[in-house]
C-alpha cells in the first residue's frame, strides 16, 4: 500500500506540473512591434516569469518545453509545420495557439492579436496538447478611451481593435482654407486659435502613436454640428463674414439653427471645419453623432419650400459632406444614428442665457415621432454604403432593461455597430452593484444574428459623474465589460463560463460561487428599482425633483405608446398594487443577495466583503426610497384620474401622507460610509476622494413634497383642508 501511496503522490505531482504549464521563457523576435512587446509584458506578469526571461530571437523556430513563443504576419515554413495548418486562415485579428510538448506557440494575424491573446490567457494557460484557436465574431469592436492612459493594456483587456476619443473643435480656424472669416476673427483670438490647434495637434499625434504601437485604429470623435457650440470665436467670425447665412430657428426648439442648411455656403464651411480637423487629428477615420447639438435645424423660407428644414433631408446632405472629407483620403466614417429617449419638453437656457421651456424633437424614436426609418432611410438608400452607421443596442437610454432597436438590420449594405453604454448612468451611476450581463447577452446574440458577419460592436464604458472611478478594477460592476468583451469574440459564449472567468480570479474558488449568485441577482433588482412596471426613471439615476419631471420620464421610455404597456398607465388600484409587488420582489432580491454574501463572507477578503457590504445597503435604502417615491407617485395619478371624475379617496391620500413621514425617516440611512474603506473602483479611502460628497442619487423628499403637496389639491376640493 505504501508503494501505491508513494506512486500515487508522484503522478498528482507529475500532473499538476503540467497542468501549471510551467513556461520559463518567452520568445519574441527582436524587430517585433511595440503590441508583441508588450503582450509578452503581459504574459510574463501573469504567468510569474522574470522579465528577463523575455528573450529576442532573429529568427522564430520550434518552442522548447517551457517556451511560449510570439509571432504574427506570415508564418514561415517551419512554423507552418510546427501549427500545421496555415494561420492566415485566421478571421479577422484573431490567433491560434499550438500546444506542444510543453511548449507553445502563439500566431496572431497582426501585432494586436497578441495583446488579445495576453487578455485570454486565463483561457489557455493551463492547456496542453493541440490548437485553441480565438477568432472574434464581430469584425469591428471600437471603444473610448475613457481614462485609460495606457492604452495597449486597454486592448488586453477589452478585444478592442479601434480606439476614439471625444475631442472638440474648437481650436478649427479656418486661415488657409477660409482666410476671409479667419480675418475677421480678434488678433487676440486668432493668436490663441493658433496655440489651441498646435497643442490639439501635438496632443493628437501622440494618441494615434500610441494607438499604432498597440496595433489599433485611432478615430477622434466629433460631437454635433453647432457652430457656436463648437467654437464662439469661429462662428462669431463666420456671421461677421457672412451676415446672412444663420439659419431660422423653430419656435421653443432645442435646435438652434445655428446654420441655414439651404445656402451652399453653409456646406462648404462645414467641408472646411471637418477637413481641418481631420488634419490636425491625424486619424485613422472619423466618428460622428449628431443628436443635442445639431445645428442645422432651421425653418426659414428656403428651407421651409426645399425640404431642408426636415431632419431626414439635412442628415442625407451633411453625412454626404462628412463622407467626401474622409474619403478623401479613404478613411471610414462611423456615424452615431439617434438611439435615445423620445421627443419632449424642458427648461433649457437660451442663446440669450434665459431659462426658457424647449422641445427637445428627438427625431426617429418610435411612437408618436415618427420611425427609425422616416429619419435614416434617406441616409440608408442614397449615401456610399462605406458609411458605417452605429445604432444604440436599446430604444431608450434613461433605463435599464429597453426594448431593442428596431432601426438594428435596417442598414441594408452599410455595415452597422450595435453599441452599449456602460457608464452606470441609468443604474445608480455604478455607486451601486448594477449588474446587466444578461441584457447584453440577449441582445448581442439577436443583433449579430440579423446584422451579420461584417458587423461590430461598441462600448462606451466608465462611471457618470464619478471621481476617480474605474470600471476594470470595480469588483462589481467590472462584469458588464467583460462580458462586453466575451460576447463581441464569441456570442455564443455561455454566460456560465464568463461569470466563472471573472469571479474566481477576484474572489477565489470557494467564494466565487456566492458572489456570482448576490451579483446576478443585482440585474433584476436594479431593473425593478429604476424601470417601475418597464417605465423609465431620471436620466442619471436620481430622484426625479417634481411631478412634472417624473411625467416626462414616464414617457421617455418609448413603451407609453405600446398596447402591452398602456394598460400599466390606466390610474387604478390594480396598477398601484402592481407597483408595489414589484417594489417588493426588488427588495427581496436585495434581501436574498445580502444572504449570498453572508455565505461568501468566510472566504472573503476583509475589504472586499466590506465593499460589497457597503454598496449592498446603498442599494437597499435606494429601492426603499424608490418604493415609497414611485408607489406615491402611482397613487397620485389615480387621484388625479378621480378628480377629473370629481370624486375622491381619502384612503389613498393618508397612504400618501404616511409615506412622505417615511421617506423623511430612511432618508438619513441613504449612501452612508465609512470614510476609512478603500474601495476597488476608487484606489484610495472614500474619505479621501475629491468630491465624495457627490455620492447621492438626489433627494427623494423634492419630489415627495410635490406629490402630496399636489395630491392634497385633488382631495381638499371635496373633503376640505381640515381632513
Amino acid at each position: 500500500m505504501k508503494k501505491y501511496a508513494l506512486l500515487l503522490c508522484f503522478f498528482m505531482s507529475a500532473l499538476l506540473s503540467v497542468q501549471g504549464q510551467q513556461y520559463k521563457y518567452i520568445v519574441i523576435k527582436k524587430d517585433a512591434h511595440p503590441a508583441i512587446k508588450f503582450a509578452a509584458k503581459v504574459i510574463a506578469e501573469k504567468l510569474h516569469i522574470s522579465a528577463s526571461h523575455i528573450r529576442e530571437a532573429s529568427e522564430i523556430d520550434h518552442p522548447k518545453s517551457g517556451m511560449l513563443v510570439l509571432d504574427c504576419g506570415k508564418p514561415t515554413a517551419s512554423e507552418r509545420q510546427f501549427i500545421g495548418q496555415d494561420p492566415m486562415d485566421i478571421k479577422y485579428d484573431g490567433y491560434l495557439i499550438k500546444f506542444e510538448k510543453g511548449g507553445a506557440m502563439i500566431f496572431g494575424k497582426r501585432p494586436r492579436s497578441l495583446l488579445y491573446a495576453a487578455g485570454d490567457l486565463d483561457w489557455w494557460k493551463d492547456k496542453q496538447s493541440g490548437i485553441y484557436l480565438r477568432q472574434p465574431d464581430f469584425k469591428i469592436r471600437d471603444i473610448n478611451l475613457g481614462n485609460k492612459s495606457n492604452i495597449a493594456q486597454l486592448i488586453v483587456n477589452t478585444g478592442a481593435n479601434i480606439v476614439f476619443q471625444n475631442i472638440h473643435p474648437n481650436f478649427i480656424t479656418l486661415k488657409n482654407s477660409f482666410p476671409q472669416i479667419f480675418n475677421n476673427i480678434p488678433e487676440g483670438d486668432q493668436q490663441r486659435l493658433l496655440t489651441e490647434e498646435s497643442r490639439a495637434e501635438l496632443s493628437a499625434e501622440r494618441l494615434a502613436k500610441e494607438c499604432h504601437d498597440a496595433d489599433v485604429e485611432f478615430y477622434p470623435f466629433l460631437y454635433g454640428n453647432d457652430i457656436v457650440k463648437w467654437s464662439p470665436i469661429l462662428a462669431q467670425a463666420i456671421y461677421k463674414t457672412y451676415p446672412n447665412i444663420e439659419g431660422k430657428r423653430a419656435p421653443s426648439s432645442w435646435e438652434k439653427a445655428t446654420l441655414n442648411p439651404s445656402l451652399k455656403i453653409t456646406w462648404d464651411i462645414i467641408h472646411a471645419i471637418v477637413s481641418e480637423y481631420m488634419e490636425v487629428m491625424h486619424g485613422d477615420g472619423m466618428m460622428a453623432t449628431f443628436w443635442d447639438d445639431y445645428g442645422l435645424y432651421s425653418q426659414d423660407s428656403l428651407s421651409v419650400a426645399n425640404g431642408m428644414n426636415q431632419f431626414n433631408n439635412e442628415l442625407q446632405k451633411i453625412i454626404g459632406v462628412y463622407d467626401a472629407v474622409l474619403n478623401e483620403d479613404k478613411k471610414p466614417l462611423i456615424i452615431r444614428t439617434w438611439s435615445s429617449g423620445r421627443a419632449h419638453w424642458v427648461p433649457l437656457r437660451n442663446n440669450k442665457n434665459q431659462i426658457e421651456l424647449q422641445f427637445v424633437h428627438a427625431p426617429g424614436y418610435g411612437g408618436f415621432s415618427g420611425s427609425r426609418l422616416d429619419i435614416w432611410g434617406k441616409v440608408i438608400d442614397s449615401l456610399p454604403s462605406r458609411i458605417i452607421l452605429q445604432t444604440k443596442a436599446y430604444m431608450s437610454d434613461c433605463f435599464p432593461a429597453a426594448r431593442d432597436n428596431t432601426l438594428i438590420g435596417k442598414t441594408k449594405s452599410h455595415p452597422q455597430i450595435i453599441e452599449y453604454q456602460m457608464t452606470g448612468q441609468t443604474t445608480g451611476l455604478y455607486f451601486l452593484p448594477a449588474v446587466n450581463v444578461n441584457y447584453t447577452d440577449s441582445t448581442i446574440k439577436r443583433a449579430y444574428k440579423i446584422m451579420g458577419e461584417n458587423s461590430g460592436t461598441n462600448l462606451f464604458y466608465g462611471a457618470t459623474h464619478q471621481a476617480h472611478y474605474s470600471l476594470f478594477n470595480d469588483i462589481a460592476n467590472s462584469i458588464n465589460v467583460f462580458a462586453w468583451k466575451e460576447l463581441s469574440w464569441d456570442v455564443n459564449k455561455p454566460m456560465k463560463d464568463i461569470w466563472n472567468a471573472w469571479a474566481t480570479p477576484i474572489y477565489g474558488e470557494k467564494a466565487a460561487p456566492f458572489i456570482i449568485h448576490a451579483l446576478k441577482l443585482s440585474e433584476p433588482a436594479i431593473n425593478k428599482v429604476f424601470s417601475t412596471l418597464g417605465f423609465g426613471w431620471e436620466t442619471n439615476s436620481g430622484f426625479p425633483g417634481t411631478v412634472a419631471r417624473r411625467e416626462v420620464l414616464l414617457m421617455y421610455t418609448n413603451r407609453f405608446y405600446l398596447p402591452e404597456y398602456q394598460r400599466y398607465l390606466v390610474p387604478n388600484k390594480e396598477n398601484i398594487q402592481r407597483v408595489i409587488d414589484e417594489k417588493e420582489e426588488a427588495l427581496h432580491d436585495i434581501d436574498s443577495m445580502f444572504m449570498y454574501l453572508h455565505m461568501a463572507k468566510p472566504y472573503l477578503k476583509p475589504d472586499q466583503y466590506e465593499e460589497l457590504y457597503t454598496r449592498f445597503n446603498w442599494l437597499k435604502y435606494v429601492a426603499i426610497e424608490n418604493k415609497l417615491v414611485e408607489v406615491s407617485y402611482w397613487r397620485f395619478r389615480y387621484l388625479r384620474y378621480l378628480y377629473s371624475l370629481r370624486t375622491t379617496d381619502l384612503s389613498e391620500m393618508k397612504s400618501i401622507d404616511t409615506a412622505f413621514k417615511q421617506v423623511q425617516y430612511y432618508r438619513d440611512s441613504l449612501f452612508q460610509f465609512n470614510p476609512a474603506i478603500r474601495f476597488s473602483s476608487y484606489g484610495i479611502k472614500l474619505g479621501e476622494i475629491n468630491g465624495m460628497r457627490r455620492i447621492s442619487l438626489g433627494n427623494p423628499l423634492s419630489i415627495m413634497k410635490d406629490i402630496e403637496k399636489q395630491s392634497k389639491q385633488f382631495v381638499e376640493e371635496f373633503t376640505g383642508p381640515e381632513n
